[in-house]
Parts: C-alpha cells; structure tokens; sequence
C-alpha cells in the first residue's frame, strides 16, 4: 500500500490531460471489476495489459486521465450505493530497480511510519499471513489498515483502507502481482481545504528487465474547497506520485 497521491495538489506547468486509450482503460477497470473471479480472468487481463503498457512507450508515465467507472463496477465489488459522478480517474506506470520479491516485502511492512518519513502513523488492525505471502506459499495477502499520512500543503490525511494482494502465474508462466484498493469511505485531512468523499486503485506489477514495473489506476472524488482544479493537474501529479513510491521503496530496500 502506499500513501495518498498529491492528486489535488496544483503544479506550475501542468500538461494537457490526455485520455487514456480506450482498450487500455477498460483492462483496468476489466481487472477492478474481475479481481475475485480467478486466476484465469486476471491472467487474460495481463496477457492483454502488458502489450498495451508496451505500445504506449513513455506516455503512460506521464499519466492518463481514466473515467469509466460504473456504479456496476463498484457493486460488483462490494461498494453499496456507488456514486460516480464527480469520481476522477488517472493511469500511470513507474518502474522499480529491485525485483518482485522484494518490492513485495517494501510495499506490504507492518511499520511503514518507522521506515517512510511520510507516513505518521500506520496500523495493521486486521490481516492474513504475511510471511506465507512473501514466501510465496499463499497466493493472497488481505489487509485492513489505518494511516495517517503527511500531505505537503494539506497537512496530513487520515483513512481506512481494505487491501489485497494477489499473486498470479499465467498459462505460460509468467508472474504478476496485481492488487485491489477500496477506501469507500473517503479520506480526512487535518486541514480545510481538500475534501475526500472515496477512493480506489488497482496495479500490476511484473518484471521487467532487471526490475519491476508497476502499472497503476486510480479513482478518487475529491474537491479542492474554493479552488478549480484541472483534470490536467489532478493526472499530472497522480504520475508523478506512483514515481515517487517507486523511488522511495527503491531506496529503502538499498538501505537493508
């Protein structure tokens, strides 16, 4: 899991949003909607992702805007009620150094707070086995959490956040790791001036190369109180914050 993006955050410069292509967009929210349905749904949506990621070069890091998630998609994983309305999507993709195995053990520690100085506070209230996980024996890591975390401008923010991690081998053997996160009930921020009313995400990581890329969506309605803010705003810090927690998981794990 990592720390709420700084999606609401305004940047000198800012580009023009850019729209996601429409195949690539619907994988990922193919694969939010399908996350329980199996190894052999979540295989065919790697199998379709991973030439899409390719095709798209750099763009994808720079983020695209995403905005087709349905209330159906919601309810079919839980959400009671959903409004999408004023829901805001983004897409972006960072790659790490370190390999699968030990991303997993950056992402998923059970004391952030004591090894990434944005985190203020981080509470495993609920989990399953961690180490039969990242040994590789349990395909599934499920987690319940509270965080605080450090927001700059904002202050920090606080929510609750039911995560799982998924191991998966395709048909031809290749690994993946995808992950699902719902925070339905929004985010509190110490401040007054961002209000988060949602806030979901799925990404995939795999290897690439010598390291690991990590694909990632991500939905939140959110506004900033008194302030107009771009959708290009909004996407452009959305890409540049799956970045940073690659960075940042990336020099924790040099440090060990």
């Amino acid at each position: 899991m990592r720390a709420l993006p700084l999606l609401l955050i305004p940047v000198l410069g800012a580009c023009k949003v850019v729209d996601a292509p429409e195949n690539l967009e619907e994988i990922l929210v193919f694969g939010f909607e399908h996350f329980d349905d199996g190894d052999e749904q979540l295989s065919v949506m790697f199998e379709e992702l991973v030439p899409l990621v390719d095709a798209q070069g750099d763009a994808l890091a720079e983020g695209y805007r995403i905005d087709s998630l349905d209330p159906e998609h919601l309810e079919a994983v839980g959400v009671e009620a959903p409004d999408v309305e004023n829901v805001l999507g983004a897409a972006g993709q960072a790659d790490y150094v370190h390999g699968l195995d030990d991303v997993l053990y950056g992402v998923t520690l059970p004391n952030k707070a004591d090894h990434y100085d944005n985190y203020e506070s981080y509470e495993v209230t609920e989990d399953t086995d961690l180490d039969c996980f990242l040994a590789g024996d349990c395909a599934d890591y499920t987690m319940a959490v509270t965080q605080t975390v450090k927001v700059p401008i904002l202050g920090s923010s606080t929510q609750q956040v039911d995560q799982v991690y998924r191991r998966v081998t395709t048909p031809d053997g290749d690994e993946f790791v995808i992950s699902r996160v719902l925070s339905p009930d929004g985010v509190d921020f110490s401040g007054t001036l961002v209000e988060i009313d949602q806030q979901f995400q799925l990404f995939v990581m795999y290897p690439e190369g010598d390291g690991l890329r990590r694909v990632e969506a991500f939905w939140v309605e959110a506004r900033v109180i008194g302030l107009d803010v771009p959708d290009s705003m909004a996407v452009n810090n959305f890409a540049g914050s799956v970045d940073d927690q690659a960075a940042r998981v990336d020099e924790f794990l040099d440090s060990q």
